[in-house]
């Protein structure tokens, strides 16, 4: 029987982790610089990417518990992926957190042009 391979360091998770935001704050930058002072408010995007999420991402731009929620959802992802010491379950939190990412980064771009296009 074949022993199971060591954890992946914490210092290696870190870094992937790292590296997914600092890939998120390049798209956005790259995406719109002006988007920037709304980074707090970036897990509305995930809102957006639903159906008719874009309206509801836009008024939950003026409330503070779905951004809370947003974080926290963001929080509890990095602690499980970080407490993990299975590596297929640490690949696959990464990956769902990643793709969380990706859909927030579109989610975002379409709630910023519609909160421009109010007036």
């Amino acid at each position: 029987m074949n022993p199971s391979p060591p954890p992946i360091k914490s210092r290696i998770k870190w870094r992937l982790w790292f590296a997914a935001w600092g890939v998120v704050l390049l798209a956005m930058l790259v995406s719109n610089p002006k988007w920037v002072p709304a980074a707090p408010l970036f897990p509305l995007g995930l809102i957006a990417v639903f159906p008719n999420g874009t309206e509801m991402a836009v008024m939950a731009w003026m409330m503070l518990l779905p951004v809370c929620v947003g974080w926290a959802f963001y929080a509890l992802l990095t602690i499980v992926m970080v407490e993990t010491r299975r590596n297929w379950l640490f690949v696959l939190i990464y990956v769902i957190f990643c793709l969380a990412l990706a859909l927030n980064v579109v989610g975002c771009n379409k709630t910023v042009e519609a909160v421009q296009g109010i007036h």
